[in-house]
């Protein structure tokens, strides 16, 4: 697995004004990444998406930084002005965006609700946004393109929801983008989640949270709450709860060699915390590497490591 930082994990500071957002590729370069996951693109009003995407791209060529993901929203439900097919069009666009920029993955949003909030159930869902992510698919297919949705947005948040999406869309370029935080929104194991998704991982979204239970006091702002009322919150990656070494050996056991995108969503000062969590990310697939090579696997049980 290589190491990848999302563009989102600077926005904190981009939104302070603390970094402009052509520096935060420098940035991500100084701390020491070498491939980048961008998210929509900021365009001016008037703006045309095409040279804001030519401008990354040279921008990161300059630095010699990588886009290997892209990932626009999308609401196959409630977006376009609810029409499915119209959302597809408008993402068949954003694949265009991708192109441009030089990805080899598109991360699309699938659906977040109803518009009735009575009907929650995915499966009502699936019948509805299926056949335009398919035709997504293949259209991502055509231009060399991998297509790919995330586990959240609470109806299609849990790996199971996900593993059955990716059924019943039914195509090769189609597979989950596995963050292996989000589970938790939804009061999922985060470890369950991410063996059930890995067969069909395309990509990863490395990230971490505290966690307090539901009968405590609010813990005030900056603190979700998930599906059945308990609390968490973002931090650095390697200093929450979630079960890292473990959480890397599931996706090594699944064939997984692919980029990991760090994602910052924590409140602690956003370069310290994208530092730190590089260091941690790095540290965790370089011990997953040791220990999935034979060879040193061997010598580590002969030291009874």
């Amino acid at each position: 697995m290589k190491a990848c930082v999302s563009a989102y994990s600077f926005y904190p500071a981009y939104r302070r004004n603390e970094i402009q957002f052509m520096d935060i590729i420098p940035k991500a370069k100084q701390i020491g990444f070498n491939a980048i996951e961008f998210i929509d693109l900021p365009v001016p009003d008037g703006g045309d998406i095409m040279e804001v995407a030519l401008k990354i791209a040279a921008r990161c060529k300059e630095f010699d930084v990588k886009i290997v993901q892209y990932s626009p929203h999308a609401d196959f439900l409630l977006g376009s002005n609810k029409d499915p097919w119209a959302e597809a069009e408008r993402i068949k666009k954003q694949i265009d965006v991708a192109e441009v920029l030089g990805a080899f993955g598109v991360r699309h949003d699938h659906a977040w609700r109803f518009e009735d909030p009575r009907r929650r159930n995915y499966m009502d869902a699936l019948k509805v946004i299926a056949a335009p992510i398919r035709s997504v698919a293949e259209y991502g297919a055509s231009k060399g393109i991998r297509t790919m949705s995330e586990n959240h947005g609470r109806m299609f948040q849990s790996g199971k929801v996900m593993e059955e999406l990716v059924r019943v869309v039914d195509h090769d370029n189609y597979g989950i983008l596995v963050d292996i935080g989000n589970n938790i929104c939804v009061d999922d194991d985060p470890l369950k989640g991410v063996a059930i998704m890995a067969p069909y991982c395309m990509h990863v979204h490395a990230k971490d949270f505290f966690i307090r239970p539901g009968h405590y006091p609010n813990p005030g702002e900056g603190w979700g709450r998930s599906l059945h009322g308990n609390y968490y919150r973002g931090t650095i990656f390697g200093q929450g709860v979630l079960n890292m070494p473990q959480t890397f050996r599931i996706l090594t056991e699944a064939k997984y060699d692919g980029y990991v995108s760090l994602e910052f969503e924590g409140k602690e000062y956003t370069f310290f915390a994208i530092e730190v969590a590089y260091k941690n990310l790095t540290l965790y697939m370089e011990q997953e590497e040791a220990i999935s090579d034979p060879e040193i696997f061997k010598k580590l049980q002969e030291l009874k490591i």
